[in-house]
């Protein structure tokens, strides 16, 4: 008499599939807030190679500083960098939302770019502003955003 083993081996599968999606899952690359108040700070930008997810670090502000944003060097060397300022800016002020943002005319200025580096001076005015993070990748071609905030205190 032949046993139906169509249950275990179905179980088994399902386990099998289970363990693989659990391994291959990447959890969100979390950075740590910035607290920005010694007139210069540095903020880390990191890419997901695979999901082309970007993490950046939220600010926090008290007073007038340069902020600079770097590519961070596993992002580097992906390939991962700020686009051609005549393209698009690798980071860019948005503009006021319904979630909190304010207007950042006037509050920010003296934008300098390279490859992994984005410099901005902050003057300090008080509120919340929201800046994107805009990168690119040659090979395989592509561009990856994410949406952090300054909080001007």
């Amino acid at each position: 008499m032949k046993r139906d083993r169509t249950p275990a081996k179905l179980l088994l599968s399902v386990a099998a599939v289970c363990a693989l999606l659990v391994g291959c899952a990447t959890p969100k690359f979390e950075l740590e807030r910035v607290k920005c108040n010694t007139g210069n700070c540095d903020a880390s930008v990191h890419v997901d190679p695979i999901t082309c997810e970007v993490s950046g670090s939220d600010i926090d502000n008290w007073g007038s500083n340069n902020i600079t944003w770097t590519i961070d060097q596993s992002s580097q060397a992906r390939g991962f960098k700020f686009s051609d300022q005549a393209v698009h800016l690798g980071i860019f002020l948005k503009p006021p939302s319904p979630f909190g943002c304010q207007d950042a005319q006037g509050v920010f200025d003296s934008p300098q770019q390279t490859d992994k580096k984005f410099k901005l001076h902050n003057k300090g005015n008080q509120g919340t502003y929201c800046y994107g993070i805009y990168v690119v990748r040659d090979s395989p071609p592509s561009s990856c955003m994410y949406d952090p905030s300054i909080v001007n205190h």
